[in-house]
């Protein structure tokens, strides 16, 4: 049986990943705040949640891995979709890629072929975030081959950093956001020295946004 001492502090960590929740949810609004002034449209309404169950026999997916916005680019990129994300407890990579080890603050875009945004739910939780350095540096991925893929993704840009980096609003705007949309004004074609490459896999292979 729990001690009553026990009890309360177990109330006491639920109220604090429910205080969590309302920080998020702030930093989410902020961010369709200040996207809306330059023209980002969010297409999801208040949708922001990815990745959780009701099911009784998913408990250890009651908790939501992400919060996410989606967000429509101004008309002269309409072939991107763009996402702020905050990953709060995904499932671990792949063994040979880093673990998880704190929620972290992830944004980016993702290109398709032929003008057709297809805004499927992987993409709140692109790779990025595990392949990036994850200390706010940008990576970007291209389909170089242009190798037939389901998804229909030719290009993805992303960052990521520990959402305790992001403080306050003008770290937000600063860390987050400036960088994402600066990638996307003028839209870039030629490929940076700080970004990372990724080659397509040949084709056969399934191909999609990093995972």
């Amino acid at each position: 049986m729990t001690k009553q001492a026990d009890g309360v502090a177990m109330y006491q960590a639920l109220m604090s990943v429910r205080r969590l929740h309302a920080e998020v949810a702030l930093l989410l609004r902020t961010c369709d705040d200040h996207l809306r002034t330059l023209g980002y449209r969010p297409r999801k309404d208040n949708t922001a949640l990815a990745e959780l169950s009701y099911s009784v026999v998913l408990p250890d997916r009651w908790t939501p891995e992400y919060a996410f916005r989606l967000y429509q680019p101004p008309k002269d990129h309409p072939d991107r979709l763009v996402f702020v994300s905050v990953v709060l407890c995904p499932r671990q990579p792949e063994a040979h890629r880093r673990p998880f080890v704190e929620p972290l603050v992830s944004a980016g875009w993702v290109r398709f072929r032929d003008d057709k945004v297809q805004p499927q739910a992987w993409a709140p939780k692109m790779i990025g975030w595990t392949d990036c350095p994850r200390d706010g540096s940008p990576a970007r991925w291209v389909n170089s081959a242009g190798t037939p893929n389901g998804w229909g993704w030719e290009e993805t840009w992303c960052l990521a950093l520990p959402l305790v980096r992001v403080s306050d609003s003008e770290k937000l705007v600063q860390d987050v956001l400036k960088p994402l949309t600066d990638s996307l004004v003028p839209a870039r074609t030629p490929l940076g020295p700080e970004e990372v490459v990724a080659a397509a896999v040949a084709v056969g292979d399934e191909v999609g946004p990093p995972d």
